[in-house]
């Protein structure tokens, strides 16, 4: 083990992100599903209530890798504790009406919110297991035209060179299914092919959210965002999103129909109303907020 192992318990949602959601006296309240609730009192399990934001959006060794004797480190951890402090102040910046929005300053932003998408558990959990259905795609390069098979990779987004996929091939097919059991029977942690790769995926989901249209919704509080344990979908991003920030706003990304713009804008009760059920829909167990009363009137 590292000797300097010692994060057993780590947050996905980070704290700085969660305490934007609090009230005017700082207390945050959340609401878990029934099933996920474990409050001692049974008869309130399901309802919202006060919480402290270091029990909240957490998992058990999230981020922690093991090297090839499996033993524990806490580098992808460490990292992101740097990262959130960059991305806290670059959002704090973006949450400032007069703040004047540069192309640096864009593109931290947009790094912040990939790290954001790519970091959750759910997110590296499905980023392996399409990487696992690539590999047995790729083993089926024989059994199918060229046609065919580049139209089944390109569900993974993967194009192929003409000398790729001649590589693919002359492999035999046999080796290529080895290859991909091999990579479906290797644990989660494993050094070699890990959950915690999918934060590889930064740059480019970075590059994606740059190339959108940027609008930041505001809200003077009334009515107010929310934002549940699954903040950001882990498929169909290129489609735009709605992130909620604090509060008071949220990030919506779009398609750019020409250059990628930036705007601000008053969003209307309409608009916080459907963020809000995304938020609470799109959870998996529980959402934060202001209000103990909203939360529980949400169905």
């Amino acid at each position: 083990m590292d000797p300097n192992f010692k994060k057993r318990n780590q947050h996905y949602v980070p704290q700085f992100w969660q305490r934007r959601f609090a009230d005017g006296t700082g207390r945050l309240h959340v609401r878990y599903t029934q099933s996920a609730d474990k409050l001692q009192n049974v008869k309130n399990r399901g309802k919202a209530r006060p919480v402290n934001p270091e029990k909240t959006m957490t998992g058990d060794y999230t981020y922690t890798v093991f090297d090839e004797n499996f033993r524990p480190y806490d580098v992808p951890e460490d990292m992101l504790a740097k990262a959130e402090n960059e991305i806290k102040q670059t959002e704090d910046e973006i949450l400032n009406p007069a703040t004047v929005v540069t192309a640096d300053l864009r593109r931290r932003f947009c790094r912040g919110i990939a790290i954001a998408a790519c970091r959750l558990p759910h997110v590296m959990k499905r980023s392996r297991r399409l990487r696992i259905a690539l590999a047995y795609a790729l083993a089926e390069v024989g059994r199918m035209d060229r046609a065919a098979f580049d139209a089944k990779v390109a569900r993974f987004g993967q194009i192929l060179t003409d000398a790729e996929y001649g590589a693919l091939k002359a492999t035999p097919e046999g080796e290529l299914m080895r290859q991909a059991i091999y990579l479906s029977e290797l644990s989660p942690q494993d050094p070699n092919f890990s959950e915690q790769d999918a934060l590889e995926a930064v740059p480019m989901m970075t590059e994606i959210f740059n190339r959108m249209d940027i609008e930041i919704l505001e809200s003077n509080g009334s009515p107010f965002f929310i934002v549940g344990d699954t903040p950001i979908p882990d498929s169909d991003l290129v489609m735009g999103i709605t992130v909620p920030l604090s509060k008071t706003a949220a990030g919506r990304f779009k398609p750019a129909t020409g250059t990628p713009t930036f705007s601000r804008t008053a969003a209307t009760a309409a608009e916080i109303a459907a963020i809000n059920e995304e938020q609470y829909h799109n959870s998996a167990t529980h959402v934060i907020g202001p209000d103990a009363a909203y939360l529980d009137s949400l169905v």
